[in-house]
């Protein structure tokens, strides 16, 4: 696993290059998750070489009232979805496979009570990080345990078709895509150098 101090550099440098080029957009920064997903992704295997992956599912969300919210799109409407953009209810974030568990990471924590808001639902127990990352056993997933960050991400379930949509999403704005994911590598650059510089002046 990346040092969490490490980890805190990407997940700021995801954030702002997002935030820069769609937080003037319509709706916010809350609907942007694939957008997280695909470049967050995508620094994760020029960082480590490995086979980061964006992907796409539902996400059970527990409620202040007690219970919880699955948030995922009707068939039927999933079915007939030409293009991503044609769903709402859906959530992005990215994986990693390991032989017994499975790495996920999702930078959009931060927007949680936004998107939340948005649905017309209450968290029970918003979460004060802005990014989730854990490693998780396979039987552990789809377990819920909403009080912690590993928790979280248990929460999630990968679906085929609607990964499938984000992968074409992906194909189709490569070239925006790749311009994103340089501007993240250069923060993240920049905030690597910040650390060892503050690891030599430590000592």
């Amino acid at each position: 696993m990346i040092p969490l101090e490490v980890r805190d550099v990407i997940d700021a440098a995801v954030h702002s290059v997002i935030a820069d080029a769609y937080q003037r957009y319509p709706n916010g920064l809350e609907s942007r998750c694939a957008h997280y997903a695909i470049v967050g992704a995508k620094c994760l295997c020029r960082l480590t070489g490995d086979g980061f992956i964006p992907v796409s599912g539902s996400q059970r969300i527990p409620l202040v009232t007690g219970g919880s919210h699955t948030i995922t799109p009707p068939q039927i409407d999933l079915d007939a979805a030409k293009q991503l953009s044609d769903l709402r209810n859906y959530h992005c974030w990215i994986e990693l496979p390991h032989a017994e568990s499975i790495e996920r990471v999702d930078f959009t924590l931060r927007h949680n009570k936004a998107a939340c808001q948005v649905l017309g639902i209450s968290l029970a127990q918003p979460c004060a990080e802005t990014y989730a990352w854990a490693r998780l056993p396979r039987q552990q997933i789809g377990v819920a345990q909403p009080d912690e960050r590993h928790g979280y991400v248990s929460c999630l379930s990968r679906d085929s078709q609607l990964t499938q949509l984000l992968w074409e999403f992906q194909f189709e704005y490569q070239q925006v895509f790749e311009v994103l994911t340089q501007q993240a590598m250069q923060k993240i650059t920049e905030g690597l150098e910040c650390l060892c510089q503050q690891a030599q002046h430590g000592h």
